[in-house]
């Protein structure tokens, strides 16, 4: 109904492509993103390419989101861009331009959890652990609902083979 009478409304466009993709319609989705960017002001074309970047992260199209990423960047977007494109580097398997990118998002803004859940990820895999748990610990002392710290939290204590310490957080994630 939004949509009908403001077809531009980008923000409408995009939760909408989100709902495809939770009813398992891919393809209806990308759609929605397509026609949100098609019809984006300049000015807010740089926040539905963001958008459109993380959730191609999630799909696990990694070429892709950085490509939207890239995009948005060049057209001044800070919010949020910065982690997922570091996420999507670490995907990618190019870990210092992941931690560059992971930096910037958590330099921008302190309360960006999952660029911080991701960095720990990437020092995770490198084996800096007191960065990782330094992290982490803000991360879980500022959110402590936030169910991917205490996921890696328990993957970096099991790299450690603190298997107590695995368990601990893995009790700590909400059953949902």
């Amino acid at each position: 109904a939004v949509l009908k009478r403001a077809p531009s409304h980008w923000w409408v466009r995009c939760r909408m492509a989100e709902a495809y993709l939770a009813k398992g319609d891919t393809a209806g989705g990308l759609r929605q993103f397509e026609r949100a960017l098609a019809d984006a002001d300049p000015l807010v074309k740089r926040e539905v390419l963001t958008w459109y970047g993380e959730i191609l992260l999630w799909l696990g199209d990694y070429a892709g989101a950085l490509a939207k990423l890239d995009e948005a960047i060049a057209l001044g977007a800070k919010t949020f861009v910065y982690g997922w494109r570091g996420a999507a580097h670490l995907k990618s398997g190019d870990t210092a331009k992941a931690l560059a990118d992971l930096d910037s998002a958590v330099c921008l803004d302190a309360k960006d959890f999952e660029a911080c859940v991701w960095r720990v990820e990437a020092y995770r895999l490198l084996g800096r652990s007191a960065e990782s748990f330094r992290d982490l610990d803000h991360v879980i002392a500022s959110g402590p609902n936030n169910f991917w710290a205490y996921f890696n939290r328990a993957l970096l204590r099991d790299s450690l083979g603190e298997a107590a310490g695995m368990r601990s957080d893995f009790e700590a994630i909400p059953a949902d």
